[in-house]
């Protein structure tokens, strides 16, 4: 199995983890971690005695290369293999990180982005998400936060209900607007029939079709 790369998500949920990294303690978790560059990144910047990093990927491949990432600069992360919040089922975390993917089944198997990675998000990019937000309640600590990307190439209205559905305050910060590859704009019939059943949202403008991502900063 691949392993996913960090790409503009990644760097997004860096950019807003890392404008917490001053109050940042306790357990730190990133599910979908693939490489580890996530905690990689915001470990850099957090002092080891403040926080613990645990990070788990549906890829066991992606485990290993995330522990031989990070054996020597967070020598105290611990790692596990599965999907979502399952292989954490004795733990509770003060901060959760979810990569996990996100995007339509349908139109990531005409993406570039999933060559040999699962998606198993479903038609409107959700699954995974109501996988994950149906465990979060036995997993994130009473004044815990949950961070996650909002992206368009799902159902992004829905994905905001479901989050307000639980959360007291959600930020939504760093919305990005970013040219759809070709490889996805080259079958304009297949976005098409996505927005208008499944709820996907795009714009042309330039030339070019844009999707966005954004990022949520769920508190309890």
């Amino acid at each position: 199995m691949a392993v996913f790369t960090p790409n503009l998500t990644s760097k997004l949920l860096v950019k807003a983890v890392s404008g917490r990294v001053g109050t940042l303690s306790g357990y730190v978790l990133e599910i979908g971690c693939g490489s580890g560059w996530i905690t990689e990144q915001i470990g850099s910047e957090i002092q080891a005695e403040k926080a613990k990093f645990f990070l788990s990927d549906v890829s066991e491949e992606a485990v290993e290369l995330a522990q031989n990432k990070l054996k020597t600069t967070i020598p105290n992360a611990v790692f596990r293999v599965g999907s979502g919040l399952k292989p954490w089922v004795d733990s509770q975390f003060d901060l959760i990180i979810n990569d996990v993917a996100g995007i339509s089944d349908a139109i990531a198997k005409i993406s570039p982005w999933y060559d040999g990675v699962p998606c198993d998000a479903g038609d409107d990019g959700l699954a995974n998400s109501r996988e994950i937000l149906q465990d979060l309640n036995n997993r994130l600590k009473n004044n815990g936060i949950y961070v996650t990307p909002v992206i368009s190439l799902a159902n992004a209205t829905e994905h905001r209900k479901l989050l307000e559905g639980i959360f007291r305050t959600i930020t939504y910060v760093h919305r990005v607007w970013w040219p759809i590859p070709e490889e996805i704009v080259n079958h304009a019939s297949t976005l098409d029939d996505m927005e208008k059943q499944f709820g996907i949202e795009t714009q042309k403008k330039y030339g070019k079709r844009l999707a966005y991502t954004e990022v949520a900063i769920c508190e309890r």
